[in-house]
């Protein structure tokens, strides 16, 4: 049954564009699932099991404006046991950069951070999208404010927003 779990757990993991991992304080090692190491661009086969070294090559695929953020919150997390859920950009090797979400919880025993799981999430679609729309915005608010005719949004009769021509 457990095994049957683990599949559940990979293949949810892969549809949802997900991967987890656990990293224990106290020895300093880390286990990531095989869709961690896919998000990655790594081959697992190249990784010593439990390996530091796994913290070394992730950070390597953050942009360098980021690692200090998230070196940050994973301090935070470890001395004062605060979560974090950061939307970062991260480059998997072989491939462009992209957006992900790195969330973390510490595990606590005796007041102590004795471990912290966390997982990343390939959110690069929705983000990009984000920023479509934002930018959509601007250029609507642009050219709204420079039209030389009255433009205004109403609804059901209430006047919502209106550029300047309109409201002389």
């Amino acid at each position: 049954l457990e095994n049957r779990y683990l599949d559940i757990l990979n293949i949810n993991e892969e549809i949802a564009g997900m991967g987890s991992w656990e990293f224990d304080v106290e020895t300093s090692e880390m286990l990531w699932t095989p869709n961690l190491y896919k998000i990655h661009g790594f081959n697992q086969s190249d990784f010593e099991p439990k390996s530091s070294t796994h913290i070394e090559k992730s950070l390597n695929c953050y942009h360098p404006d980021d690692v200090p953020i998230l070196h940050d919150a994973f301090e935070k997390i470890i001395s004062h046991q605060i979560p974090y859920n950061l939307e970062l950009r991260f480059t998997p090797v072989g491939r462009e950069t992209i957006w992900i979400r790195a969330m973390a919880k510490p595990v606590v025993k005796d007041s102590k951070t004795v471990k912290i799981v966390g997982n990343l999430i390939d959110i690069n679609n929705q983000k990009n999208a984000e920023i479509e729309l934002r930018e959509s915005e601007e250029r609507f608010k642009s050219l709204t404010k420079a039209s030389s005719g009255g433009i205004g949004m109403h609804d059901q009769g209430i006047l919502l927003d209106c550029n300047d021509e309109l409201c002389r």
